[in-house]
């Protein structure tokens, strides 16, 4: 959800509250992290940017040219995940034939991980019946997501994967349910995948267009963890290309020499030394005349 404002009359309190946005990291952490459906009346040449569309396909977001990857759960852009190798695995047959979920197996990690996806084998002994699997993911805060999938293999052994839902906690330990309807479902081979996490973009659409500008602020909202940073590039034209890069993720510049601004901007999320991903949770921009 944006917020680009017209040409409101403002009162001192709503001025006050905009120069707060803008240039206090904490009220605007506030702000954004609120994620309220009513803005705030903002003054001219200002956008606040809370990245909480179900999706993270916001108008202010070019997705063609971001490479971050948004967590609908968390409603937040994090560094895009790869792969990684199997760091637990179980390879006994369960069954059951009862029709509610039963846990059939848990799989605790020896060390809590950042998983990017659970896999088994599955089949049934009817296809003309509904039977489930479902993966409960459990995480170092003791929360846990789940997911759950239809089975329509009969006989032979299929292979099924499950995404984890949130690539941004370490995972604790792995629970297996299976479900059954007048019939048997059968699981095995299940393994876990660690991931690593790359350097990232995260590149706005064009947010703001100003005549006469004089300077540009702005404020990215996110956890960076250690050894890991953000660096902000400028655009004026657009996006064609950027004439101010690597300046830091709070920031202004000096844009009168500019007859007017096209503004994107490409935030970068760079892991640098750290094995733990950015987030990021929204942004605000504003230009001074």
């Amino acid at each position: 959800m944006a917020f680009k404002t017209g040409s409101e009359t403002l009162e001192e309190d709503h001025l006050k509250l905009i120069n707060d946005i803008i240039t206090n990291a904490i009220v605007l952490k506030r702000y954004i992290y609120s994620k309220g459906d009513t803005p705030e009346t903002l003054w001219n040449d200002t956008w606040i940017e809370a990245l909480n569309n179900s999706d993270g396909d916001d108008s202010s977001i070019d997705t063609a040219n971001t490479t971050a990857e948004y967590v609908s759960i968390n409603k937040k852009y994090i560094n895009s995940s790869s792969l990684g190798s199997i760091i637990a695995s179980d390879s006994t047959e369960k069954s059951t034939n009862y029709s509610t979920y039963q846990l059939v197996k848990t799989i605790t990690l020896t060390t809590p991980s950042y998983v990017y996806k659970h896999t088994n084998e599955v089949h049934t002994s009817n296809t003309n019946v509904l039977q489930y699997c479902k993966i409960r993911f459990y995480y170092e805060d003791s929360t846990y997501h789940e997911v759950a999938y239809e089975i329509r293999c009969y006989s032979t052994y299929c292979s099924q994967t499950y995404e984890n839902p949130d690539k941004t906690k370490k995972v604790t330990k792995i629970e297996v349910y299976l479900k059954a309807n007048s019939s048997t479902i059968y699981e095995r081979n299940d393994n876990v995948y660690d991931l690593t996490f790359n350097d990232s973009i995260l590149q706005t659409t064009s947010i703001l267009s100003v005549n006469n500008p004089a300077s540009i602020s702005w404020h990215v909202v996110a956890d960076i963890p250690s050894g890991a940073n953000i660096t902000v590039d400028v655009s004026y034209d657009g996006g064609t290309t950027f004439a101010k890069t690597g300046l830091s993720s709070t920031d202004s510049i000096d844009v009168s020499a500019q007859t007017s601004v096209d503004i994107v901007l490409k935030i970068n999320m760079n892991m640098g030394t750290s094995s733990e991903p950015i987030s990021i949770y929204g942004f605000g921009v504003t230009v001074s005349k």
